[in-house]
């Protein structure tokens, strides 16, 4: 049986990040082929963010698939995944920029998102994805992330309320960073 991990960095970020190479190692070591998804950011938006990781789903994908994404990378995963339905899905700091958050998130990422990705985060719904998710799902989210961005909580408890088969865990002292020494023995611990 093939068995593939796809990891989904999060935003701006690429496979050389901290924490990737460790989670990819552990992964190898339960005989899964890890993909270190390199998305190309610039001058990019949600929607062309997805078509680049089905594509790349599409060509590499086996008989049992995990996917596994931080941030921008878990929203990615889960647009993904309410079409492909891995087999196991991590959602880490799952970003708070579906149609639902829209109204309410703070001014200031509204400003810095800007007016065309602004639009386009607005024809994702989680509540609609999370749906047709059948993927066993773990969820994780920092404590101190939550704390200092409660949307990142909001978000993270929302997805749990949708998807069937999910649990959410809280990472102790966690930051929003997947290479941080918490975080990632949080992540290690689940996969």
């Amino acid at each position: 049986m093939k068995k593939v991990a796809f990891i989904v960095p999060g935003y701006t970020e690429t496979p050389e990040r901290k924490g990737v190479d460790e989670i990819s190692k552990r992964l190898a070591q339960q005989s899964f082929e890890t993909v270190k998804v390199n998305i190309d950011w610039r001058y990019k938006i949600m929607s062309d963010y997805v078509v680049q990781f089905n594509e790349l789903y599409n060509s590499k994908s086996g008989d049992f698939n995990l996917v596994l994404g931080f941030s921008f990378g878990a929203m990615i995963a889960t647009i993904s995944a309410a079409k492909f339905c891995p087999d196991r899905l991590v959602l880490c700091s799952l970003s708070p920029f579906f149609a639902e958050d829209m109204e309410t998130i703070p001014d200031s990422w509204a400003k810095s998102i800007g007016k065309h990705r602004a639009a386009d985060f607005k024809s994702f719904s989680l509540l609609e994805a999370g749906k047709k998710i059948k993927s066993k799902t773990t969820l994780l989210v920092g404590e101190k992330e939550s704390v200092r961005e409660p949307e990142m909580m909001t978000v993270a408890k929302r997805a749990n309320s949708v998807i069937r088969e999910s649990t959410l865990k809280v990472v102790p002292n966690g930051k929003h960073d997947i290479g941080q020494k918490e975080y990632l023995s949080a992540i290690m611990e689940i996969i």
